[in-house]
């Protein structure tokens, strides 16, 4: 999905759509979006935003709702969800925040995946979306506590950079973010970012994905999720780490 065009909702409904098969029923972008609004007032949650993005022919989206639910003192929580209209991925949704200090998206866990456009998608794609989004109040208290935890472990001289390198090293990010993660750590974009907790940290790698994020939204959302995967370890690591200098 390279480059992504930003529209507004009103322009989604003359998109074109492929033609229905015995095996192959392809759902709306705007339908998708309906079911998750359904869903989100169901859960008694509201969008306070959205941002809706397109690939250049219309037949690839990826939406970005804002929900009205703190996530700690420093996030929002928001809904991501991904649709095609021509076979190359399946129907998607995202859990994830924003950060209410640089704008920036991150998304932790992909809730609904292998979605295909079958004859009666209409109806599973409206149960799983209302099922995952039943989920979110849930998702946003464990994230809160784990960004608490984050915003209270702080590194030692050197151990960021190491960090940084061996997110590389364990696939969490592109070898090419290396460079751009170092700078953003050393002079973050944001003043309230600077410090040298994990959840500091942390910022430094979202400031560098949210560069891209407009461009390849959905590739950037799996490889946000890769991210948070890996630091939700990354304080196991640590120790470790600190245990092998010791006994050296």
């Amino acid at each position: 999905m390279q480059p992504a065009i930003e529209i507004k909702r009103c322009a989604l409904s003359a998109l074109p759509k492929e033609a229905s098969s015995e095996t192959w029923n392809p759902v709306s972008h705007l339908s998708v979006l309906q079911m998750l609004d359904t869903a989100i007032a169901n859960a008694g949650f509201k969008a306070t935003s959205e941002t809706i993005l397109v690939s250049k022919a219309g037949n690839r989206l990826f939406a970005t709702l804002d929900l009205n639910i703190k996530v700690g003192e420093t996030e929002r929580l928001i809904v991501g969800v991904r649709n095609s209209h021509d076979k190359s991925f399946s129907m998607g949704l995202y859990y994830g925040t924003r950060s209410r200090v640089s704008k920036c998206v991150s998304f932790a866990v992909d809730a609904v995946t292998r979605r295909r456009h079958t004859p009666n998608a209409d109806t599973v794609y409206a149960d799983e979306i209302d099922a995952a989004v039943h989920q979110l109040k849930s998702f946003a208290e464990d994230q809160s506590i784990q960004f608490s935890a984050m915003k209270n472990r702080f590194f030692s001289v050197c151990e960021p950079e190491a960090i940084i390198v061996h997110a590389a090293e364990a696939s969490a990010i592109p070898w090419r973010y290396v460079p751009k993660i170092l700078s953003e750590w050393r002079r973050p974009s944001h003043r309230k970012h600077r410090g040298q907790s994990q959840y500091h940290l942390f910022q430094s790698f979202i400031q560098v994905f949210d560069d891209r994020f407009k461009r390849s939204p959905i590739e950037v959302a799996s490889e946000l999720v890769r991210l948070h995967n890996f630091f939700r370890h990354c304080d196991v690591k640590v120790n470790f780490t600190r245990e092998n200098q010791k006994n050296q």
